[in-house]
């Protein structure tokens, strides 16, 4: 494989991982004995969002950015994010913490900063990310593998008080976060398109 092709096929294996994490996790929530299958799940969305950080370093380090990149990329991690949340939204069987409203400003950001991003690039501005964009993608791959792994913890151990404490606080901060990271992008947006017009 060329150098130039490998922050590519990372992010396709990130795409084929998002769909490793919902399949394992649905097993776990159809089974008696899902603590295996919740830590397999947990480590596949792990390494899939190790590969986010390092196809865009790649991608710049050598620079081989790449329309297919550009495009399938941002959708590869919205696909595992949203993806995860979603499941975990829903999942009958556990309480993950993850509830209807912080899925809807997941989802609500997402497709917000989206089409905002088609419409000032296709007037010829840069719309690149903002640091809050980067703290927010940072907070939701560290609060939703915490509400993973709290599928194979019992929430009815006193001593397990403090993991479902951090991680409905984690959650929390992480729906607040991704709730404010599309302040600037909106912001943005309205002086990108002013100039255009």
């Amino acid at each position: 494989m060329k150098r130039s092709q490998i922050p590519n096929a990372l992010t396709v294996t990130r795409l084929v991982m998002t769909l490793a994490v919902l399949l394992t996790l649905d097993l776990a929530d159809r089974l008696d004995q899902p603590t295996t299958l919740v830590l397999t799940a947990l480590t596949l969305f792990v390494i899939a969002a190790l590969t986010d950080a390092l196809d865009g370093f790649l991608a710049r380090r050598w620079n081989v950015i790449s329309r297919f990149g550009r495009i399938v990329d941002p959708l590869a991690d919205k696909l595992l994010i949203l993806g995860t949340a979603g499941y975990l939204a829903a999942v009958d069987n556990f309480n993950t913490g993850l509830t209807a409203w912080m899925l809807a400003i997941l989802l609500v950001r997402e497709l917000l900063v989206t089409g905002l991003r088609g419409l000032v690039e296709s007037s010829g501005h840069d719309f690149s990310a903002v640091a809050s964009g980067k703290l927010k993608m940072i907070l939701q791959s560290v609060a939703i593998p915490w509400a993973i792994l709290g599928m194979a913890i019992d929430p009815a151990a006193a001593s397990h008080t403090w993991f479902f404490l951090t991680r409905d606080i984690l959650l929390h901060a992480t729906a607040l976060a991704t709730l404010a990271s599309g302040i600037p992008y909106v912001i943005n947006a309205a002086i990108a398109l002013r100039d255009a017009d």
